[in-house]
This record gives structure tokens, sequence and C-alpha cells, in this order.
């Protein structure tokens, strides 16, 4: 969590987050190696993004299908 506290900081110093775009709406995580080199932590690290998104693993109140996937 103190990750997290700390990127966010530096997402809306950086004017890449902004409060005033949130709304009830899903969008697009992305876990990428910036050495270019194929790694397993790479997918472990998105695997461990798509659980701290619940509600992205099907589990949805008004019984639509929900949907996530993982591309290497």
């Amino acid at each position: 969590m103190e990750n997290y506290k700390k990127n966010f900081e530096i997402l809306k110093k950086n004017h890449v987050y902004s409060e005033d775009m949130e709304h009830d709406a899903c969008g697009v995580g992305l876990i990428a190696s910036t050495e270019g080199k194929k790694s397993r932590k790479v997918v472990e690290y998105g695997i461990e993004a798509l659980k701290a998104v619940w509600h992205r693993g099907a589990v949805d109140a008004d019984g639509k299908q929900e949907m996530a996937q993982v591309y290497t």
C-alpha cells in the first residue's frame, strides 16, 4: 500500500492522474518490463494487479459477464 500511495502522488504531480476524471467505468492496466526482457515476474505482477481489482474476476452484482485478460 505504501508503494501505491507513493506512485499515486507521482502520477498526480506529473498530471497523469486527475481526480476530476474519476467515474464509474473500468479501464486498462498495463504491467510491462522496461528492459525488453521476458520475465515471469512481469506476469506475476499482472496477476497481482488483477487480484487488486476484484470486480474484474467475474464478480458482478448486475449479472453481466466480466472479463480480464493477460497478454504475453
